[in-house]
């Protein structure tokens, strides 16, 4: 993280445009946590989750869950522009923007401010509220599938 974030923090607010959720392709990989708040929250069980909204992708040698891509690139979870499951999101979601390539650099935040308004803007995260969004996504630990068997260990 870059010398201004480790003494200052850093501003952001969601502002729901969905413009990191949309137009481009990415994965989102979701960890265990991820997948047992998302079945919750949506009354599901895995099997008719994982079907209806996930795809496996190899990340280099096992298969993970991944959300599925509507065409056009926008999330599955994204209605009329709007994240359907926002207060349950994934965590690389929730912990979006402060990722490690996005703060590595002042010149990477400035970057990504280009294409995201909340950042700069609105609520001054303080620098541990920042190390402790790094570290959940470092931790992430996706979900291995295999199609069939749920209850596999994460990787």
């Amino acid at each position: 993280m870059f010398e201004a974030a480790w003494k200052e923090g850093l501003r952001f607010t969601c502002r729901q445009c969905s413009g990191c959720c949309s137009g481009s392709p990415g994965l989102v990989r979701l960890g265990e946590a991820d997948i047992l708040i998302l079945t919750i929250g949506l009354g599901m069980n895995l099997e008719s989750f994982a079907a209806t909204y996930c795809r496996s992708v190899d990340t280099g040698g096992e298969p993970c869950l991944c959300l599925k891509e509507k065409p056009g690139y926008d999330c599955i979870f994204l209605d009329a522009g709007v994240c359907s499951v926002y207060e349950f999101r994934p965590t690389q979601c929730r912990t979006y923007p402060f990722w490690d390539e996005v703060v590595e650099t002042e010149n990477a935040w400035a970057r990504e401010a280009k294409t995201c308004p909340g950042i700069g803007s609105g609520h001054l995260n303080k620098p541990e509220q920042i190390a402790e969004s790094l570290q959940k996504q470092r931790k992430l630990r996706s979900f291995r599938w295999d199609g069939k068997a749920p209850g596999k260990e994460p990787i």
